[in-house]
């Protein structure tokens, strides 16, 4: 397997950028009630656009069906709450958004992350100075 794009590279940064000007949407066939589209934009929130792949968008989709079930659950059926919330949590460590990640240590990942939102944001830590003279793919800051 490849290794990561290193995110503080010019190639790593042009890759989030692009990235970021993506929309992030349901991979087709995969299919979400009202009750589970927040749970959805939150969990794709935690992540930078430029890391979701459609496999991972398919997983975050079962991770938005389980919590929507998890709050529906009624509190007093702790054999279900405890099944809903231990597959809750494999898939967010499926997904990476636990401490430890796929990703590699929690510092290596809150730096990617980091400068991931640095960038999509229209700021790019290594070469923007903030005069505004930098082009931006539409659609971005």
């Amino acid at each position: 397997m490849a290794r990561r794009q290193r995110i503080d590279s010019a190639a790593g940064a042009v890759s989030v950028l692009a990235g970021a000007a993506r929309e992030i949407t349901l991979p087709a066939g995969v299919k979400l009630t009202a009750a589970q589209k927040p749970f959805w934009q939150v969990i794709v929130a935690a992540r930078p656009r430029s890391d979701w792949n459609d496999a991972d968008l398919v997983t975050a989709a079962q991770l938005a069906r389980t919590l929507a079930l998890i709050e529906r659950c009624d509190i007093d059926d702790v054999k279900t709450m405890d099944k809903l919330t231990r597959l809750s949590l494999a898939m967010r460590r499926s997904l990476g958004l636990d401490v430890r990640g796929k990703d590699g240590r929690a510092s290596n990942i809150a730096t990617r992350r980091e400068h991931a939102a640095e960038i999509e944001g229209g700021r790019n830590p290594m070469t923007d100075d903030g005069d505004g003279l930098l082009a931006r793919p539409a659609g971005s800051a």
